[in-house]
């Protein structure tokens, strides 16, 4: 990777966090930019952040032992390291999620699913474009584009997640 790829990663990060804050403002009903949750809901949040930071050693230290060993991962520099952090998201949305601590008290659960199908979207559009022009994988190594793909995987996963949860709870209150 070249300074050029490098600064574009780096910017790319950078507006990525902008456009979250923006879209945080956006699903929230208050437009506020902290989400607001009842005390079970933090208490549940505060083990989904525990589990996927452990989560995210545990995979880091997979990784370290692969390649302590001269395992050659087939993932670029960047990618190797990003791809812990997104497992330990999903494990941190998915915990959240299953213990009614994913959206929160001012969380407008229909903009939210319809900007995380835009935001899956996206990222499998960026990853096809990859694919198609050649950068998703490069002298048998996957670049940084996996991360797209993967990101966009992963807000199928939570979807699915939700929307099995929500049919679930809705056939609990219908047993009441």
């Amino acid at each position: 990777m070249n300074n050029s790829q490098g600064s574009a990663i780096v910017l790319g990060l950078f507006i990525g966090i902008l456009i979250v804050i923006v879209l945080i403002k956006t699903w929230n009903k208050d437009g506020r930019l902290k989400t607001q949750y009842d005390e079970m809901q933090e208490k549940a949040r505060g083990l989904a952040y525990k589990y996927a930071f452990w989560t995210i050693v545990f995979v880091e230290a997979v990784m370290i032992v692969l390649m302590s060993f001269g395992i050659k991962l087939p993932f670029d520099n960047i990618t190797v390291h990003i791809i812990p952090i997104l497992i330990g998201t999903l494990v941190q949305a998915s915990y959240s999620l299953w213990h009614n601590a994913y959206a929160g008290l001012n969380t407008n659960m229909k903009r939210f699913g319809i900007i995380s199908i835009v935001i899956a979207g996206v990222n499998f559009l960026v990853a096809l474009i990859a694919i198609f022009d050649g950068r998703m994988i490069v002298n048998g190594i996957f670049e940084f584009p996996l991360t797209n793909l993967i990101c966009g995987f992963l807000f199928v996963i939570i979807g699915i997640e939700s929307v099995i949860k929500n049919h679930l709870d809705n056939k609990d209150r219908e047993e009441d």
